[in-house]
């Protein structure tokens, strides 16, 4: 069993877990009860005491989203939230997360990844919808339930009515043009949403044997993987009803 030593370096923070632990990020632990829910709440930070501040003010928003969305079906559903401690406690959605699910998965049916593609397209919609810009819109962030039905989470870095985020998806995810000096927007998002149906439906993020800088030089050239193209289809996007899914660049 591992033990905390007596000298610990400074700068360095050993956190004693309450529960199970589920997953970890940057500013949260994510831990399961004995209920079977999962509770997240904040990392606490000795060092830095506004930097603690920073991650419990991130629990407080990703609270209040998911007060304002109410029940949704392409969001986990929420069960308690205490102001005090931060904590958040949220439905358990067994499936995991989608990126490491489909790493480990070999063989997934063609009905199932359409069926994902259209239901990320909803929950984007719901967010949209309630004046939420998601700004980290990528696969580690959607969670499969027991029926490997698509639930979005983690806003903790979400922009609430033009709020200023605290976070943003990685280059494959954003479009040309997109800098931290200029206002988010929902149709970050929406660019975002396509290449989540590219990693959906090909199995990899686009460009992915590109280093990060290169895929950014493409996307300013409004240069896209061919695949996109094929598997964003005109009836996929008919049946959402909407062209406002369409992402920049398939217009």
């Amino acid at each position: 069993m591992f033990q905390i030593p007596e000298n610990v370096p400074y700068g360095r923070i050993y956190y004693v877990t309450r529960e199970k632990q589920v997953s970890h990020g940057a500013t949260a632990h994510v831990e399961q009860l004995p209920s079977g829910h999962v509770v997240k709440y904040p990392k606490s930070n000795p060092y830095s005491p506004k930097k603690e501040e920073d991650h419990r003010r991130n629990m407080r928003i990703e609270a209040g989203i998911y007060q304002l969305i109410g029940d949704c079906p392409y969001i986990p559903r929420m069960i308690d939230w205490e102001p005090e401690s931060c904590s958040l406690t949220l439905e358990y959605l067994e499936g995991g997360d989608l990126a490491k699910y489909m790493r480990e998965t070999a063989q997934i049916p063609g009905e199932i990844r359409q069926r994902w593609t259209l239901q990320a397209a909803a929950a984007l919609s719901a967010l949209h919808a309630a004046n939420i810009i998601h700004c980290d819109f990528a696969p580690r962030n959607f969670i499969l339930g027991a029926n490997l039905d698509l639930h979005i989470a983690d806003f903790a870095g979400s922009s609430v009515a033009g709020s200023t985020p605290t976070i943003a998806a990685g280059p494959r995810y954003l479009p040309p043009g997109w800098s931290w000096t200029r206002p988010v927007q929902q149709t970050d998002d929406v660019f975002a949403l396509g290449s989540v149906m590219y990693f959906i439906m090909v199995g990899e993020e686009p460009y992915a044997d590109l280093s990060e800088e290169d895929v950014e030089k493409k996307f300013a050239k409004a240069v896209f993987p061919d695949e996109l193209e094929v598997y964003t289809t005109a009836t996929t996007w008919a049946r959402l009803g909407s062209e406002n899914f369409f992402p920049i660049g398939l217009r």
